[in-house]
């Protein structure tokens, strides 16, 4: 899809749509960057991205939120209604694509809860280790006290 499509099919000027790609080009394919081209070519990666700044521009939400939704894969995959309207072959890589995106999304999402539990285990560990060396220590200073007191009555009866 070319930007003037792209455009259409989100209601916005040429000149938003290739501010976005600009602006977050990290996140954007070579074809939708234009890197050694003369027109841009979004692929349906790039909408996603795209309609995912959309709906964020739509909701007030600055640049740095719209900037950690992306690198956090948190794609807006609700589409305008013009984007349905696809036409045969295409329809079905653009449903394939999307249902590998969806799959995707639930797959980091479950990877992303897995390593939060990792580190709450972890860090509970890391606590019951600390805590372990705290208790050692406060019975060491327990037994020095003692050593101490001992000692010096030992002085004491030397002199």
């Amino acid at each position: 899809m070319k930007t003037g499509q792209a455009s259409k099919l989100f209601g916005v000027d040429n000149k938003t749509i290739t501010d976005w790609v600009d602006r977050f080009a990290e996140f954007f394919s070579a074809g939708a960057i234009g890197a050694g081209r003369i027109q841009r070519d979004y692929q349906p990666e790039d909408l996603f991205i795209l309609n995912t700044i959309r709906s964020c521009r739509a909701t007030n939400l600055d640049w740095a939120e719209i900037h950690a939704k992306l690198t956090a894969r948190d794609l807006d995959l609700n589409m305008p209604a013009q984007y349905s309207a696809i036409e045969g072959n295409q329809a079905i890589a653009v449903y394939t694509e999307l249902s590998t995106l969806r799959a995707q999304v639930e797959y980091e999402r479950g990877e992303k809860e897995r390593l939060r539990q990792d580190l709450r285990d972890k860090d509970a560990a890391h606590q019951n280790i600390i805590q372990a060396k705290d208790d050692t220590i406060a019975a060491l200073n327990r037994e020095v006290g003692k050593l101490e007191a001992k000692l010096e009555m030992l002085q004491e009866k030397g002199e």
